[in-house]
């Protein structure tokens, strides 16, 4: 199945960013470390997020050449803006979507040269979004990708942070942060808010499955004997916190979750990461979440359904709370 992610065995409503720790403690990475594993699905923002977190660990001593820096034409500069041009170059987004560049105040100005820039103040930025900071003065000298927001905090993948890719998370007063930049992604127009999520089963495996990608559904529907289409799943709500999907060959097994401390958890034990499903908001109407300790394949369960819930609580399964929201 193609790109889109999710889940695992630990619940976290919040999708946890945390920095890295203690990057400059470790040995540098080879400089073509981290390749791209991601498959792109079409859909423009899912693809950019799903790239940048397949870079997540990469490592580069400080003024040593790094990969985005030889792609760019500056190979030992200060990477933060030619890693965000990497991955959308790898995502195939349009240069008018998000220019390509090496500078981020020059990257700023454009934004707000084309009408798509949002001041911090009162602002809840969107997984997509381009964040930039200022430190050590006035002039924008950072920059990084929105993987999502709450109402304390800003989470993001940002290049050379540390002298690595690492995710991170700022409070969302930070007077360090000045602006966003808002790209024109397809995938605003057609994904997420308002989207059906459709719900599959397998009765060979036990597995449920989850997809909002239309072509997607449609394929299992007209080429797959092994799935049946059960319909609509729920709405999705939103464009606040990405949902990871993941995938275990071993078990022939999908997960989902908003919790990126549980998709590199999986991605460690063997999952393999296939890019975001969808993206959440942090309110509307519950998505349960519940895990079968007897299965191998489907062994987790998500429905809004309580009385489907509370049935499959009766059959021994646990119940993991709320995964996150629909409409």
């Amino acid at each position: 199945m193609k790109n889109k992610i999710l889940l695992s065995f630990f619940f976290v409503l919040i999708l946890t960013g945390i920095t890295s720790t203690a990057a400059s403690a470790k040995a540098p990475d080879d400089i073509n470390a981290y390749p791209n594993t991601y498959i792109n699905s079409g859909n423009d923002l899912a693809d950019l997020l799903g790239i940048a977190s397949t870079q997540t660990g990469y490592y580069r001593a400080e003024n040593t050449p790094t990969k985005y820096g030889i792609w760019y034409g500056y190979p030992n500069d200060a990477w933060c803006a030619m890693f965000i041009s990497w991955c959308a170059d790898q995502a195939g987004i349009p240069t008018d979507v998000i220019k390509p560049f090496c500078r981020c105040r020059s990257e700023a100005a454009w934004f707000q040269q084309i009408g798509r820039w949002a001041e911090p103040s009162g602002y809840v930025p969107k997984a997509g979004d381009i964040i930039f900071y200022h430190y050590n003065g006035s002039t924008i000298n950072h920059v990084g990708i929105v993987t999502g927001a709450d109402n304390q905090y800003v989470y993001s993948i940002e290049g050379n942070h540390n002298n690595a890719v690492e995710s991170t998370l700022h409070e969302l007063n930070d007077p360090a942060i000045v602006g966003y930049g808002l790209p024109a992604y397809a995938a605003y127009t057609v994904q997420y808010a308002g989207d059906p999520v459709y719900r599959f089963y397998n009765p060979r495996s036990g597995e449920h499955f989850y997809t909002s990608i239309t072509s997607e559904k449609n394929s299992l529907i007209n080429t797959s004997k092994a799935w049946i289409y059960e319909g609509v799943a729920w709405i999705e709500s939103g464009n606040e916190q990405p949902v990871y999907r993941l995938y275990n060959p071993n078990v022939d097994d999908h997960h989902y979750t908003v919790s990126a401390t549980e998709r590199d958890m999986l991605v460690s034990a063997g999952w393999k990461y296939e890019g975001i499903s969808w993206v959440t908001s942090s309110s509307g109407k519950p998505v349960y979440r519940l895990y079968n300790p007897n299965a191998i394949s489907g062994a987790h369960h998500y429905t809004v359904s309580a009385t489907e819930r509370d049935m499959l609580i009766d059959a021994g399964w646990r119940y993991e709370g709320v995964a996150w929201y629909g409409q």
